[in-house]
C-alpha cells in the first residue's frame, strides 16, 4: 500500500531520523547476514554456491558473455542515472508531482548506502572463476540485483499504485520481471556473485521499497 500522501511530500527532520533509522538498522542486518553466509562457505550450502559459479564457468560461450553484459547494463551507475533523471521529468509530467520519483529516489540512495557499508564490513571474496566484469573485491550482497529490484521494481509498484490502465500496470511488472532475472543470471554467469549474494541483493531491493514505503507514511502523518 503507498504512503497516504497523494499531494505534498513528506518533510521535516523525522523523515531524516526515519532514514537514518532504517540505514543503521539495515546495515546491521545484511552485515550480520553476510557475516554468516561467508562463515557457511565450508559447508554444502557454501560447496552448492562455488559449483554453480564454477559451472556456469564451464558452459560460456561468446555469445551467451554478451547477452550476460547487456543484460547487466541496466543497473550499471550512468544508465541509473539517465534513468532517474528520465524519470524526473516523465513522472512530473505525468503526476504533477514529485512525490513518486521522491520515493523511488530515496529508496535507491537507502538501497546503495546500505548495500555500500555492509559490503565493506563483510569483505567477501567473489566466486573462484575467471571474472568477466570489472569489480570491487566485495562479493556480498549484490548491489547490481539489489539496483535493478529497487529502481524497475519501485517503477513498476508506482505504475500499480498510480494507474488504472491494466495493460501499463502489466507491462511494468513483466519488464521489471524481466530485467530483475535477467540481472541475476548475468552476475552469476560473469562470475561477479555466488547465488546468496544474489539472493541478498534481491531481499535488499525488496526491503529497501518497503522501508521506504513505510517511512513516506508515517512522515507523511507527522
Amino acid at each position: 500500500m503507498a504512503w497516504d500522501n497523494d499531494h505534498a511530500l513528506p518533510h521535516g527532520w523525522r523523515i531524516v531520523g526515519l532514514f537514518v533509522g532504517a540505514f543503521v538498522t539495515m546495515t546491521a542486518l545484511w552485515a550480520v547476514a553476510g557475516v554468516v553466509v561467508a562463515e557457511i562457505s565450508e559447508t554444502s550450502i557454501g560447496s552448492f554456491d562455488q559449483d554453480l559459479s564454477s559451472w556456469m564457468e564451464d558452459n560460456r560461450s561468446d555469445s551467451l558473455t554478451d547477452l550476460a553484459i547487456l543484460a547487466s547494463r541496466p543497473a550499471d551507475s550512468l544508465v541509473k542515472i539517465l534513468v532517474v533523471l528520465t524519470l524526473a521529468l516523465a513522472m512530473r509530467l505525468a503526476f504533477r508531482r514529485w512525490s513518486e520519483w521522491t520515493f523511488l529516489v530515496t529508496a535507491l540512495v537507502l538501497e546503495v548506502t546500505v548495500y555500500g557499508a555492509a559490503s565493506r564490513i563483510v569483505s567477501r571474496p567473489r566466486p573462484n572463476v575467471e571474472h568477466l566484469a570489472s569489480e570491487t573485491a566485495q562479493s556480498w550482497p549484490s548491489g547490481h540485483v539489489a539496483a535493478a529490484v529497487t529502481l524497475y521494481v519501485g517503477l513498476a509498484v508506482i505504475t500499480r499504485w498510480r494507474s488504472d490502465d491494466r495493460r501499463l500496470v502489466i507491462g511494468t511488472a513483466v519488464a521489471a520481471g524481466v530485467i530483475v532475472i535477467a540481472m541475476c543470471v548475468a552476475r552469476l554467469y560473469l562470475g561477479a556473485h555466488f547465488l546468496t549474494d544474489v539472493v541478498g541483493g534481491v531481499a535488499l531491493g525488496l526491503t529497501s521499497l518497503g522501508v521506504t514505503n513505510q517511512i513516506f507514511r508515517v512522515a507523511g502523518q507527522s
